[in-house]
């Protein structure tokens, strides 16, 4: 809370205010024990500045702080940075760079001078400081589907363990004695325990990212810092996974077979109940299948043409979110889909009924660009021809009336904790907001491919002549 707390109180301050700040507390505690340092300090082990590879100072929360607040400060005045770094990125950076930095510095002497020169080498350093590309592996589940050949959405493909490991070999980090145990290994044949080192820690550290995966999930990365490198590889696997599953009806539920290792594996949960009068329940339940369900290849391979547009458009998403450089003449379009396919993969995996109902709106109404009912009226009008007077269900409720029973009771209501009905069954309403959801993201994705010159994404909710009919057919 204190970190927190420092961050704002250095709001405002010039970066050289601050060094210089730090300058002054460090001239403060010169001399002190580290008990005097340390003294209501929350943090249990003592704060330390690595002046060189031998020479270290104890700092106080105060500095740390400070430290903290200087790196934001230097992120928040880079375009560039605030794409390729996380705070936890560039406050590692500046923390490592500002002992060196103070390495012989006076702190007797003139405090502006002496913060100007030290402000200088901190910011050499973190101008030296320039991510390198990598590539991020995830193990992962997929689908049955006989004779699978790599799938490729952008920067993320998705291959057998088998046949990524043959490809990583290539890699210096992989040794041939790495690459003959862990192929041994993924037969389900034992190894022999490893004496310590270099290549038996890249050992342990695939068999570890990979896990019992039967598949492996790999996400070229550009440009970007480790920290948010790791968060937006995650990310671009997640959303990958989701265009999988459109191509299910129920998407969801072919989520729930989609699963990176590095997620964790909780795919079952159990039960246990008593009653007063000695009763009891128990049972154990899946969380999640350990596939995606059976896809027939030919079934596959029929829709391969919607799949090449979807997968196509999704890449170009992809790709956008991994990159540092964000190259792209149409970014709002990107972040758009981007943000509806996050909505999209968060409402598929919520295990609680409404806030799935909940995220789904939020799916479309990120495609109809924040219009509310209206926005996503003109959505399923404009993308799948689909009137607000026209009956959508079998019951034959009308889609505006449908929009206005998902959007105003299921989302807004619940969002402002007015839903008298919170504790109702959500099941069928959340069915519906899948499906709607669902074909929304479907043809979006469709029309952002087929119109590339289109960089605004409130095309997406713009009336048409004639609607997307190869959506509607094929969906």
């Amino acid at each position: 809370m204190s970190e927190v707390m420092g961050h704002r109180n250095v709001q405002g301050q010039s970066h050289l205010d601050i060094v210089s700040g730090i300058l002054a507390e460090l001239a403060r505690i010169k001399g002190k024990s580290r008990r005097e340092i340390s003294e209501a300090d929350s943090f249990i082990l003592p704060r330390m500045l690595y002046v060189t590879e031998n020479k270290g100072i104890i700092i106080n929360a105060k500095i740390d702080s400070l430290i903290a607040g200087l790196a934001l400060g230097i992120k928040s005045n880079s375009d560039k940075m605030r794409h390729s770094f996380s705070d936890k990125d560039i406050i590692g950076i500046v923390r490592d760079a500002i002992g060196p930095a103070l390495a012989g510095t006076d702190l007797a002497a003139d405090r502006e001078a002496s913060g100007k020169a030290v402000l200088a080498r901190i910011k050499e350093a973190v101008s030296a400081s320039t991510p390198s590309d990598a590539e991020h592996y995830f193990g992962t589940t997929l689908f049955g589907a006989d004779g699978f050949t790599p799938l490729r959405i952008g920067p993320v493909v998705f291959e057998t363990k088998n046949a990524w490991l043959d490809r990583i070999s290539a890699n210096p980090a992989v040794s041939k004695t790495t690459h003959a145990r862990l192929k041994r290994l993924f037969a389900r044949k034992k190894i022999k325990k490893r004496r310590p080192g270099y290549d038996a820690s890249i050992e342990w550290g695939i068999i570890e990212a990979v896990g019992e995966s039967p598949y492996i999930c790999s996400v070229a990365v550009r440009g970007l810092a480790s920290n948010i490198a790791e968060e937006r590889a995650a990310l671009a696997a997640r959303l990958a996974l989701t265009a999988i599953a459109l191509n299910w009806g129920t998407p969801s539920t072919a989520l729930s077979g989609l699963n990176l290792s590095y997620d964790g594996d909780h795919a079952q949960r159990f039960h246990l109940s008593f009653t007063q009068t000695g009763r009891y329940a128990m049972g154990g339940s899946r969380i999640h299948m350990s596939s995606a369900p059976y896809i027939d290849s030919e079934d596959w391979q029929s829709k391969e043409d919607i799949r090449t547009q979807q997968f196509s458009m999704v890449g170009q998403v992809l790709d956008y979110l991994v990159s540092a450089d964000r190259t792209t003449a149409r970014p709002h379009m990107m972040a758009t889909l981007c943000q509806a396919l996050l909505w999209f993969h968060e409402a598929c995996r919520d295990g609680t009924t409404l806030m799935s109902i909940v995220k789904f709106c939020a799916c479309m109404d990120a495609l109809g660009t924040a219009r509310q009912e209206a926005g996503i009226r003109d959505l399923l009008e404009a993308r799948l021809g689909i009137k607000p007077d026209d009956k959508i269900t079998a019951s034959g409720i009308t889609m505006k009336k449908l929009v206005a029973q998902i959007y105003g009771e299921g989302r807004s209501q619940t969002v402002h904790g007015a839903n008298s009905r919170f504790d109702h069954d959500w099941s069928t309403m959340k069915r519906q907001a899948e499906s709607l959801a669902r074909l929304c993201l479907l043809a979006s994705l469709q029309f952002a491919f087929q119109n590339p010159d289109v960089v605004s994404p409130s095309e997406l909710s713009r009336k048409q002549k004639t609607a997307n009919p190869t959506v509607k057919a094929q969906h």
